[in-house]
């Protein structure tokens, strides 16, 4: 959500003529969900081991996942095979 939220401002930035006359839809609104979604992400980050009710190993265990599948996911689609629907 929040690259998503990026995304939407970087979008519009670079396509001002589309976002004329809707400051909230295309700046206000999106620069909100960035700053809010950064704020959860990073008392989430802070209070990993809270949020995990375990230790901080399994905090960092569970912390790395979701990077680890990101590069898979990026190494998968890089070499993996092309024209398959």
């Amino acid at each position: 959500m929040l690259i998503t939220s990026v995304a939407v401002v970087a979008f519009f930035a670079r396509n001002a003529q589309l976002s004329a006359g809707r400051p909230w839809q295309t700046r206000i609104a999106p620069l909100l969900a960035v700053a809010g979604l950064l704020t959860a992400l990073w008392l989430v980050f802070s209070n990993f081991t809270l949020v995990t009710g375990g230790g901080v190993g399994v905090s960092i265990v569970l912390g790395v996942i979701p990077f680890l599948a990101l590069i898979a996911g990026l190494v998968r689609g890089a070499h993996g095979p092309r024209g398959r629907s």
